[in-house]
């Protein structure tokens, strides 16, 4: 037999059904005023350093919420050195990144956003540009109960 397939003594199964109720950190609680900010920050080009990307610029959700690149296009159409990852079922995930160095979404959602070949935005020029839409601070005062912070970001995006 091949050292592939697996062996009688392997039953475990191999499909399982996804829970009924999607996991959520309990310092980050799904509400639905939190993902549609999530949902309004992952299309919003402000994210970019020359405000011409967005999370939605590579994670589509006619691909699977990825973009059906052997290698995906970074800042200034660069040519990434890896593709981008669906973001179906991420929730569920134990680690995120090619490389699993992060351990949670809300870990995860400010790296690509500060990635020099990413998306290339500093925290502090994508929160002043967002302080300039007073929807976005009546959101985050509404959602979070705060001024616009890199964490609420973060936490909105993980949300959506």
């Amino acid at each position: 037999t091949a050292s592939w397939l697996p062996s009688e003594e392997d039953t475990a199964p191999r499909v399982t059904s996804l829970p009924e109720k999607i996991p959520t950190p309990p310092e980050n609680p799904t509400t639905p005023e939190k993902v549609a900010l999530g949902k309004k920050l992952f299309s919003d080009t402000r994210l970019s350093g020359d405000n011409s990307m967005s999370c939605a610029t590579c994670h589509l959700p006619e691909k699977g919420f990825a973009d059906g690149l052997a290698r995906s296009k970074g800042f200034g159409g660069k040519e990434l050195s890896r593709n981008t990852p669906s973001l179906l079922n991420v929730a569920f995930y134990a680690s995120l990144f090619w490389d699993g160095r992060a351990k949670s979404l809300e870990e995860q959602a400010l790296a690509p956003i500060q990635a020099p070949e990413e998306i290339n935005q500093q925290l502090d020029e994508l929160l002043r540009e967002l302080n300039e839409v007073p929807e976005y601070r009546s959101a985050f005062k509404k959602v979070f109960g705060t001024e616009i912070t890199s964490q609420g970001i973060a936490q909105a995006l993980a949300a959506y």
